[in-house]
C-alpha cells in the first residue's frame, strides 16, 4: 500500500503554497467523509467512486499539516470500526435524600487551550531541534509514533521489555529499532539517514524513544506500577540479561 501512496504524498508535499495543499486536504477530507456516510443510505454502482474513497481514506492520514503541536488531534488517526452493544446493569435507582445541592452554570466560554499537555515523543522533537538546531516538525514527530507503535507490536521487543530493567531494554532493542528505522526509510529518509550516520544524534534520540517503548508496554502488560518497579530494580531478579 505505501508504494502506491508514496508518490501521491511526494507531489503533495512539493506543492510550496500552504494554502493549496490546506485546500486539497480539506476537499479530500470532505469526499470521504461525505462519500462514507452517503454509501450508508445510497447504493452506489460506481466502482471508480468507491476506489477514490478507498484511496484517499488511506492517504489522508499521510499530509501533514501544521497544526498546533501542544493539542493531540487523533481525529485522523482513530476510526471506529466496530462497537458493541452490552447491558452491564438492570434496576431500580434508588436515590437518597440529601439536602439540596445546586450546580453554577458556566460563567466564561471560549476556546481555552490545554496546559501542559503534550503530544506524545513531543519531548524528542524538542531535544533534537534545541542540541542540533533542526528544524523537525509534528510530522516527523508522527514518523517517531510510528515507530513507537511498530515497535510495541514486536513480541520480542514486548517479551525484552517486560523481562528486564530500563538499562538493559535499551541494549536489547537498539539493533531492532534500527531495523526498524530503515524499513520506514522512504516515510522521512532525513530522519533516519541522520540517525544512522550521526551516533550524537543517535544518542539523544534512542533514549528517549526507548524509554517511551518500554513504559508504553510495561503499562500495557503488567499495569503501570512495574515501570516504577523496573526503574528502581525491584523486580528481585536484577533485571536479567536482555533477550
Amino acid at each position: 500500500m505505501q508504494k502506491h501512496l508514496q508518490p501521491a504524498v511526494d507531489r503533495f508535499k512539493a506543492i510550496a503554497e500552504e494554502e493549496k495543499r490546506e485546500a486539497f486536504r480539506e476537499k479530500l477530507t470532505g469526499y470521504v467523509q461525505v462519500y462514507a456516510f452517503l454509501s450508508q443510505i445510497v447504493p452506489y454502482a460506481d466502482p471508480d467512486l468507491e476506489m477514490l474513497y478507498s484511496y484517499g481514506r488511506f492517504l489522508l492520514p499521510h499530509l501533514p499539516l501544521e497544526w498546533d503541536a501542544t493539542v493531540v488531534k487523533v481525529g485522523d488517526e482513530v476510526a471506529l470500526q466496530y462497537y458493541r452493544l452490552e447491558r452491564v446493569f438492570s434496576g431500580a435507582i434508588i436515590v437518597n435524600e440529601w439536602e439540596s445541592q445546586y450546580i453554577k452554570s458556566p460563567t466564561d466560554v471560549g476556546t481555552g487551550k490545554a496546559k501542559d499537555e503534550k503530544a506524545p515523543l513531543s519531548e524528542i522533537i524538542e531535544v533534537l531541534n534545541e542540541r542540533f538546531g533542526t528544524h523537525f516538525s509534528e510530522e516527523d514527530r508522527l514518523f517517531f509514533q510510528q515507530i513507537k507503535e511498530k515497535a510495541c507490536k514486536s513480541e520480542q521487543i514486548v517479551r525484552t521489555a517486560l523481562a528486564n530493567q530500563l538499562d538493559k531494554f535499551e541494549l536489547g532493542i537498539r539493533k531492532l529499532i534500527e531495523e526498524l528505522m530503515i524499513e520506514r526509510m522512504g516515510e522521512n529518509d532525513k530522519i533516519v539517514t541522520r540517525y544512522m550516520a550521526d551516533q550524537e544524534f543517535q544518542g539523544s534520540a534512542f533514549p528517549i524513544l526507548a524509554r517511551e517503548i518500554f513504559e508504553a508496554v510495561r503499562a500495557k502488560g503488567t499495569g503501570g506500577a512495574a515501570t516504577a518497579d523496573a526503574y528502581r530494580g525491584d523486580d528481585g531478579a536484577g533485571g536479567g540479561p536482555a533477550r
